[in-house]
């Protein structure tokens, strides 16, 4: 089973890495603003959705879902998706592109990827077995 949030969070990856690199600011690339804003807006409206998918596969197979108890403490994918907002909008921006810092994102990406819900994870290790 495919959910569309962790292909959403690759395809921000692929625009970071596809970005313009800028030879004078040494480790910062210049990203379209708009394409990144329509990749979060679509991950806002999608994680609801893949959630609610994840949960019923689990609940229809008769699946317990095992919680990690370390996580309960953590942000949530929610939470990286509001810094990464943040950071576009607070970040120089020079027409319709903005300069980020490339590790702050990967950072970013990074955590992001740890913080998907474990239905999703559940159900995906599960599908791919």
């Amino acid at each position: 089973m495919q959910f569309r949030t962790k292909k959403i969070i690759q395809e921000l990856e692929n625009k970071i890495e596809k970005s313009y690199s800028l030879p004078i600011f040494r480790g910062y690339v210049a990203v379209n603003k708009r394409g990144l804003e329509k990749l979060l807006d679509e991950m806002y409206a999608t994680l609801p959705v893949d959630i609610q998918v994840a949960r019923q596969y689990l609940k229809n197979s008769s699946i317990e879902l095992k919680r990690n108890q370390q996580n309960s403490n953590k942000a949530s994918l929610y939470d990286y998706l509001k810094k990464f907002e943040i950071i576009i909008e607070e970040t120089l921006s020079v027409a319709s592109y903005v300069i980020l810092n490339i590790r702050e994102i990967e950072e970013l990406l990074d955590k992001m990827y740890e913080t998907i819900p474990d239905e999703i994870v559940e159900v995906e290790t599960l599908s791919n077995k």
